[in-house]
């Protein structure tokens, strides 16, 4: 079973979309996930399908030799207009060729580990997510394409939360994509025991390594993949034993010129590469 090992264009998004692609196709990868903004491309516009954009992005997609399969959402709708505007990105995701739009829930805390939002608040947008997860779903169903939910503190904070989410609202359209960083970093938790409950519900992962304790963002602390305390290699493990073939699509490297952009991406591929040879994946 091959792995779908991809990077988004997230770190290159201070960019051009093709210089992104370009970066990203060189440094060995067939895959490619979606970031919404670049320097001079916005993909979220409130517009339903943009059809120009759409056919421009998967052209030049083409032309760099890569394949489309995560695209970068955000929260999800806690009302009618941002039901709306979800509706409008799972369309952008099919017609991108995107099979998968990336979502986080809502999350409690006002200042992140120094102030929460009032238990009113929190306990409203909750009750709202529930309310329109089921259409969500619905609407991706009928797409044909998969909303995945990050862990991202609060609703989708680690396993314990996700595995409720799709519990409660079982759709084949409603899974995980798990984040060993965002949990290590959010929730100080260890990701290799912390996905093992709803490993069997996951339809990609996302690869970001961290360094030090709950909290940690200091320069330096989002390394590349195999320099930091995330073991992405037992997190593969895992995934293969419930028959995972999903994408595995980096989200952060090290570097901020496209140069440096450029060599991180390169040396993340062949860790991952040489991680999936490893497990017979490769």
């Amino acid at each position: 079973m091959r792995m779908k090992i991809g990077c988004f264009t997230l770190p290159f998004r201070k960019y051009p979309f093709a210089q992104a692609l370009d970066a990203i196709a060189h440094a060995g990868f067939k895959h490619v996930g979606l970031w919404p903004v670049h320097e001079e491309l916005a993909v979220f516009r409130h517009e339903p399908r943009q059809e120009a954009f759409v056919r421009e992005a998967r052209k030049s997609i083409a032309a760099a030799g890569l394949s489309p399969t995560v695209l970068f959402g955000q929260h999800l709708p806690l009302n009618d207009a941002e039901f709306a505007t979800f509706e409008i990105k799972l369309e952008q995701a099919a017609d991108l060729d995107c099979r998968e739009l990336l979502c986080w829930g809502p999350w409690p805390w006002k200042t992140f580990m120094k102030e929460k939002r009032p238990d009113a608040d929190w306990l409203r947008d909750t009750q709202a997510c529930f309310k329109y997860l089921p259409l969500c779903a619905n609407k991706a169903e009928k797409l044909d394409v998969t909303i995945s939910l990050k862990p991202h503190c609060g609703l989708t904070a680690a396993s314990k939360e996700l595995l409720q989410i799709v519990q409660k609202v079982p759709s084949p359209r409603l899974k995980v994509s798990y984040d060993g960083g965002n949990v290590s970093f959010y929730e100080g938790l260890d990701p290799v025991e912390d996905l093992k409950p709803v490993a069997a519900h996951c339809a990609s992962l996302i690869v970001k390594d961290h360094v030090g304790g709950q909290a940690n963002a200091a320069p330096g602390a989002f390394p590349n993949v195999g320099k930091g305390k995330v073991d992405h290699k037992a997190l593969l493990a895992i995934l293969l034993q419930h028959r995972f073939s999903g994408p595995v699509t980096v989200e952060k490297i090290e570097g901020e010129t496209l140069e440096e952009l450029s060599a991180s991406a390169k040396e993340s591929f062949a860790v991952l590469s040489g991680y999936a040879k490893e497990l017979g994946a490769g």
